[in-house]
Formats: structure tokens, sequence, C-alpha cells
């Protein structure tokens, strides 16, 4: 947070994942099962080491090394959405998005990290 505008700059740090893609939360609907169980065990084991590694890295947006688990979150993601779009979930991809753009202007053409 900040007081002046705009009043809310990501961090150099980084910031929590479901925040800068909150269309994340689907993962935790899904139905475990054939790819989805594969993909969740998939996750589990990239993410053995990244949790046991002791740096958060530098300038970030989001948390680094969740690209490691990207191409599995997506599978899960999918499956929690059962497959199928509607508006609500439209709104919430459209919404990770543009969160994610309002990061790369503020890091790259705007200075607004602090």
């Amino acid at each position: 947070m900040s007081d002046e505008f705009p009043y809310f700059r990501p961090s150099l740090m980084g910031m929590g994942l479901f925040f800068t893609s909150p269309a994340l939360i689907y993962a935790f609907r899904t139905r475990l099962r054939g790819l989805p169980l594969a993909a969740l065990a998939s996750t589990a084991l990239v993410l053995v080491p990244i949790l046991t590694y002791g740096a958060t890295g530098f300038v970030q947006f989001g948390y680094r090394f969740s690209l490691d688990v990207l191409p599995f979150l997506a599978i899960l993601v999918a499956s929690g959405m059962r497959y199928r779009l509607d508006g609500f979930k439209i709104s919430i991809i459209v919404l990770s998005i543009l969160i994610n753009l309002w990061g790369t202007l503020a890091f790259n053409k705007l200075d607004w990290v602090h």
C-alpha cells in the first residue's frame, strides 16, 4: 500500500501466487482421477526441491518458482473448471490477465514498485 497514486504497488520481493493469478483457485475444485491426479502428483514432486530451497530470488512478480509447476496447475485449473467456461470463470481469467498486465507495467514501464 502507498499514500500516493497508485495506491497498490507491487513489492520487489514478490507477492502471493493466488493474488497474482486468482484463477488458480479453481485447482482446489478438481476431481482427483486420471490426468488431474497425475498433475497433482507431478506438482507435489516438483514442489519438493522448490520448497526446501532457502532463497526467494530477487525481483519478481508473484512467486518466482511457480513457473516450474504452472503447467501442472493449468491441468488442475481446467479440471476444477470442469472443462467449461461461463461468464464468472471468464471474468476470473480476465482478472488474472489484468493483474499480470498491471505487474508487468509496474515493473517495466511505470516504476511503481517499492
